[in-house]
């Protein structure tokens, strides 16, 4: 994106006022009537306000092929909602739409340095807060047993679900914002109080992410954490070393209920996984006959898949995969799409990983992990099925381009 001059920058405030707004409130908009409604308002504006300011500012918007992927891929969700012909859909189609075009105002906000550090504090500060009260209702006895499996997990006392109604949304919101206090926590020449601030908020993450029992999550959260202390610097490898030993006996401590839930990954048996199995097997069924997609909807989505179902799985609303989700509502253009915008970002990233500064880390491992992360849980369940959660995919897939936009300016100069 074309450079402006510093009068310029100053006045970007009110778009960037509102996308730190925005990072603040995600977690909490469910506790208010109409989420949806109020996220795509705030939403809206922000990008009105941005686009009004790069015309005043005269600064020329240069698309580059992830910018024209993103576009393509909001234009098959808006068409896709469209052609379904239901007002349900078409309202989703526009919301799918318009989150996505967040994207842009979201990458020219942590394009600048100053921004960039404000909006990591304010996504870390709201994800803290939103961990903490999850902690706080779980141990005060108020976690719904609605997702839980009485016969076989009868122990571990209900699921956190925050803002969200739903623990595998809030597990995903959690892994999309602790990667950011990770990073914060071990980059070099950060403040003691910075460094405190991101322990605490990293702490109660993880904590709350355990509390959600959502198991997908947890195999997300430990491949970034393990790629983590891998690759980021010398200082989280001798974590590894050091703790290593330690981290193996304390398995030997966890408790019961931690135990059974991470044990039934994978058995058959279990009712949620099982579940999933003829999910999946019903929805390959429906994108064989639909390779076009289906549309939008859980109305489009449980009329088509109907006929297709597994005996016992006929009210299910979506297929608990993200990848699958995609081909469903998509078909084949939309998820090679997507897969497109992965393939041309991870490589890009990689390219680029040199010469890391403090912004290009917090890109890197921060963006780049939380995604990670995220496509992990999506393996087993669809992250994008809340608007909030679908909104700050994207705004960390923006953070992952930073360390590409860096990479280009020195190139320039």
């Amino acid at each position: 994106m074309k450079k402006c001059g510093k009068q310029h920058l100053k006045g970007f405030a009110l778009s960037k006022g509102m996308i730190l707004l925005l990072f603040l409130s995600f977690p909490f908009l469910g506790y208010l009537p109409h989420p949806t409604l109020i996220l795509a308002g705030i939403v809206g504006l922000t990008i009105a306000a941005w686009i009004l300011e790069n015309r005043k500012g005269k600064c020329g918007i240069h698309f580059r092929l992830l910018d024209s992927l993103v576009l393509l891929l909001a234009l098959a969700f808006l068409l896709s909602g469209i052609l379904t012909r239901d007002r349900v859909a078409l309202c989703e189609g526009l919301v799918r739409a318009l989150l996505l075009l967040f994207y842009f105002p979201a990458r020219s906000f942590f394009d600048q340095s100053v921004w960039l550090e404000r909006g990591a504090f304010a996504l870390q500060l709201s994800g803290g807060i939103a961990a903490f009260l999850g902690i706080f209702r779980y141990f005060r006895g108020e976690a719904l047993l609605k997702w839980v499996d009485p016969e076989r997990f009868s122990d571990i006392g209900g699921r956190v679900t925050g803002g969200f109604g739903n623990p595998n949304v809030f597990s995903v919101y959690l892994l999309l914002i602790f990667p950011i206090s990770l990073v914060i926590l071990f980059r070099d020449g950060e403040p003691f109080l910075s460094r405190l601030f991101s322990f605490l908020c990293l702490c109660a993450e993880l904590l709350c992410l355990i509390l959600t029992w959502c198991r997908g999550a947890w195999l997300g959260a430990m491949l970034v954490l393990l790629l983590f202390f891998l690759f980021f610097s010398r200082r989280s490898r001798i974590c590894i070393a050091v703790g290593m030993l330690p981290l193996v006996a304390s398995c030997f401590f966890l408790p019961h209920n931690i135990v059974n839930r991470f044990g039934s990954i994978g058995d058959l048996n279990e009712s949620s996984v099982r579940y999933r199995l003829f999910v999946w097997k019903g929805c390959l069924r429906m994108i064989l006959d639909h390779p076009l997609g289906i549309g939008l909807g859980y109305e489009s989505f449980t009329k088509h898949y109907l006929p297709y179902a597994v005996k016992g799985t006929e009210t299910v609303i979506h297929s608990h995969q993200i990848f699958l989700q995609i081909l469903c509502e998509l078909g084949g253009i939309g998820l090679l799409l997507f897969l497109s915008f992965l393939g041309v970002l991870g490589f890009q990233m990689l390219k680029n990983r040199s010469g890391f500064g403090r912004d290009t880390r917090l890109s890197f491992y921060g963006g780049g992990f939380a995604l990670i992360g995220a496509l992990t849980a999506g393996l087993f369940d669809h992250v994008w099925y809340h608007h909030g959660v679908f909104c700050t995919f994207w705004i960390m897939a923006a953070l992952s381009t930073v360390c590409l936009e860096q990479k280009r300016s020195k190139k320039s100069l």
